[in-house]
């Protein structure tokens, strides 16, 4: 005899009714463990002739005053009364259709289910190791014990259910995911359940090699134009399983320089150009890459006021000139700390401010501002006697 607590079932129970006489089957547990006692019994007692049946075959046949056991279910049947039976020790074999009916009265059925124990489920795949939007992963689900397995799959808390890329087949114990992303990692577990019981199991993680992707450069400090002598950190970022290896191009020349961070020291004006960061997934055979744009000024070093000719003298055109060393963007001119605007008399050059004619109020202290997007400088005043 089979040991009660190795096994469990799991069951679909079918219980069909006489229309006349309102008859029915009861099991007392239905489905029911392997090695456990049912006991099937009917509302109305037969009082002609009758039989309880069990997949076609008697196994009572009932009689005015009396009855007959099939002689070859004998050790585990007991029959209590003239409408119930009681199966001992309860095994797989016993799962069927059970009949009980009188003769050209009525006749009702039940299904009855017996089921093994679910036991160490376990889950494996054929590999771990994958590739984004190459591989697709096959996960399967197995027991050492149980019988009518039903399965539901698990991605961390969530339920999955089948669609184009979660397919499963193998009546469920086995689940296909079609061009893994990163996203499908896991970890996985398999819910295997029947009708006594069910077991989760152990989890399972996948090793999805991905990237590199979303690469990204950042400059600190982050200007539009750096002061020639300054300190320049540029840093790349990417999303990459494994880590990708990383090099930069400065104007789409190699700088042999294989870091995540590039280091710009004392940066000249010929430091300037497009740098780009290009990384790569040696497992994926994948690249990425992405730009930006640094430009090297060098500062205004020096601004000083020449008379370009001459005097100035009343009704005369004069002229001075500013002279300024490196590169600068605009100058301005100033008469006694106030900003000079051109009009019909004060005209501006490259680098000039004339004045034409020349008028007694244009003594003065001047001035002449230059600057660049990295500097300003200011040159000593130089006083002006109009005669």
């Amino acid at each position: 005899m089979e040991s009660p607590s190795v096994f469990f079932l799991i069951l679909t129970t079918l219980t069909f009714t006489d229309p006349v006489h309102n008859q029915r089957i009861h099991a007392s547990v239905n489905p029911l463990p392997v090695g456990s006692n049912v006991t099937l019994s009917s509302d109305t007692n037969i009082t002609t002739v009758g039989s309880w049946m069990f997949n076609g075959s008697n196994l009572v046949v009932i009689y005015p005053g009396g009855y007959v056991l099939n002689k070859n279910r004998t050790e585990r049947i007991i029959f209590n009364s003239l409408s119930s039976l009681t199966i001992t020790s309860a095994r797989l074999a016993d799962s069927g259709l059970y009949k009980l009916e009188e003769m050209n009265v009525f006749s009702v059925e039940l299904e009855l289910s017996v089921q093994e124990q679910i036991s160490n489920a376990t889950l494996s795949a054929k590999t771990t190791d994958l590739v984004e939007f190459k591989d697709t992963a096959v996960l399967m689900c197995s027991v050492s014990t149980g019988t009518s397995l039903s399965y539901k799959w698990l991605a961390g808390t969530s339920a999955i259910s089948s669609g184009p890329r979660m397919q499963l087949s193998n009546g469920g114990a086995t689940i296909s995911i079609v061009e893994v992303t990163r996203y499908d990692q896991g970890p996985y577990r398999c819910n295997v359940s029947n009708g006594v019981g069910y077991e989760v199991s152990p989890p399972l993680t996948l090793n999805i090699s991905y990237g590199p992707s979303n690469t990204t450069v950042k400059v600190m400090p982050d200007l539009y134009m750096h002061r020639s002598g300054s300190h320049i950190t540029l840093s790349c970022s990417v999303d990459s399983r494994p880590t990708a290896t990383v090099q930069w191009m400065l104007n789409e020349v190699y700088l042999n320089r294989s870091s995540f961070q590039l280091d710009l020291q004392n940066v000249k004006e010929s430091n300037s150009g497009i740098y780009k960061c290009v990384s790569y997934n040696p497992v994926t055979m994948r690249s990425s890459s992405n730009t930006t744009e640094i430009r090297v000024m060098d500062p205004v070093t020096a601004v000083v006021i020449i008379n370009n000719g001459g005097p100035a003298i009343v009704d005369k055109t004069f002229t001075l000139r500013c002279e300024v060393t490196g590169p600068f963007v605009s100058i301005q001119w100033w008469k006694n700390d106030i900003l000079i605007v051109p009009d019909n008399r004060a005209v501006f050059g490259n680098k000039t401010l004339t004045l034409n004619p020349v008028q007694i109020s244009d003594d003065g202290l001047y001035k002449c501002y230059a600057f660049n997007l990295v500097s300003n400088m200011t040159s000593s005043p130089f006083a002006v006697e109009v005669n």
